[in-house]
């Protein structure tokens, strides 16, 4: 399997969603990081088509925005960190699809 610009972007994406997952649930609410994944993400998403699904991808970023500008607390913003987490899974599983599976 040689390498291409595909496979190394995809990997790093993967990579670094899982890093933001554990930021997202180890650091402050207020953490910039998120946002500046989300640019990537939408990047990735317009430069290779059918990875990942637009829908999770805007949920997640709706939902990095509530938590980042910390609207809510308490239950809410533990759901919707939920909400998120499971939006990255997704994006996490679809990198390893299109890297191991057929796309």
């Amino acid at each position: 399997m040689q390498p291409t610009v595909f496979g190394i972007t995809t990997l790093l994406l993967g990579s670094i969603t899982v890093w933001i997952l554990f930021v997202r649930w180890r650091s402050r609410a207020d953490t910039n990081w998120p946002l500046f994944y989300y640019v990537g993400l939408f990047a990735y998403t317009k430069s290779f088509d059918l990875v990942i699904e637009p829908l999770y991808l805007y949920l997640a970023v709706v939902c990095g925005l509530l938590i980042r500008f910390e609207y809510l607390s308490g239950w809410i913003l533990t759901l919707i960190k939920v909400v998120e987490t499971l939006c990255l899974i997704y994006v996490v599983g679809r990198c390893i699809h299109a890297l191991f599976g057929s796309v």
